[in-house]
């Protein structure tokens, strides 16, 4: 068999054949007549294996990943342009004709670079979930985003500092690595997991919505020193997980007031034996 089966972990009737080696059209009569409706494409670079043509011809994927295949940065998935349904799309290429991609009404997650300016979220109205790279600026992203979206996760995006998370007023996970500043951040209501790593500048963490109503999970690693957290005890998560980050001494006094409210509290040995 010359795939593997593999269901998507967003949404299980999204069943992905993992395809090992060449894809070509010989491998559509093969896809089509399996179970999947979902193709994900990997292979290693400077081996060209996929035949963009033949992938063409699947005009009822539901999800399509396409990552590591071939050895440009930049790829135009014009050979999509005849797939109306698609959920789930994932690449770690540039996006050479972003036209191609703001055509997908029915996207739901989309995992990659930031599409940039030609491509506005409001082309996709079911978007749910965004998995993506190298945001250029917080306005950029403010411009195009979508009150759909319920999980973002950012990476490497320095010029991303202290968005404005309440354009996205349903937003239930938020995720950051690598980022720039992220010091204040308005209330969120419905956010319910709040995920930070390596950002190099992430001081005051009074009044970001990790305290807010809706709060279960704050995860902050290797952001530096933390310098307080939130005065007030009813607002706050259930589980606070602290790696890698120093403490201040109001910190530390916030965390001692919080802590019977917390369902699980990791932070670092040398703070742990002062509560």
């Amino acid at each position: 068999m010359p795939y593997i089966a593999s269901p998507s972990e967003h949404d299980p009737s999204i069943l992905y054949a993992v395809w090992k080696g060449r894809f070509d059209k010989e491998s559509v009569r093969e896809f089509a007549d399996s179970e999947c409706n979902a193709l994900r494409l990997s292979s290693p670079l400077y081996t060209k294996v996929v035949n963009l043509d033949a992938v063409s011809q699947l005009r009822e994927l539901r999800g399509f990943d396409y990552f590591g295949v071939g050895t440009n940065r930049r790829q135009d998935f014009s050979f999509l342009c005849n797939v109306d349904q698609l959920e789930e799309f994932g690449t770690d290429k540039e996006v050479s004709d972003r036209s191609e991609i703001s055509r997908w009404r029915g996207l739901k997650r989309y995992f990659g670079k930031w599409p940039g300016r030609s491509v506005s979220l409001a082309d996709w109205p079911k978007i749910e979930h965004l998995n993506i790279s190298s945001i250029k600026s917080v306005h950029d992203f403010a411009a195009r985003v979508s009150n759909t979206l319920k999980v973002l996760q950012v990476f490497h995006s320095p010029a991303w500092n202290n968005p404005d998370l309440t354009i996205c007023p349903n937003l239930v996970r938020f995720e950051c690595h690598y980022c720039s500043s992220l010091n204040q951040l308005d209330t969120v209501s419905q956010l319910r997991s709040l995920e930070l790593f390596s950002l190099s500048k992430c001081k005051d963490l009074n009044h970001i919505p990790a305290f807010g109503p809706a709060m279960k999970r704050v995860v902050i690693e290797d952001c530096g020193k933390i310098q307080s957290f939130s005065d007030e005890p009813k607002h706050c998560p259930k589980e606070l997980i602290v790696i890698g980050c120093d403490l201040s001494d109001r910190a530390i006094e916030q965390i001692r007031v919080m802590q019977h409210s917390l369902t699980q509290l990791v932070l670092p040995p040398k703070y742990r034996e002062r509560l």
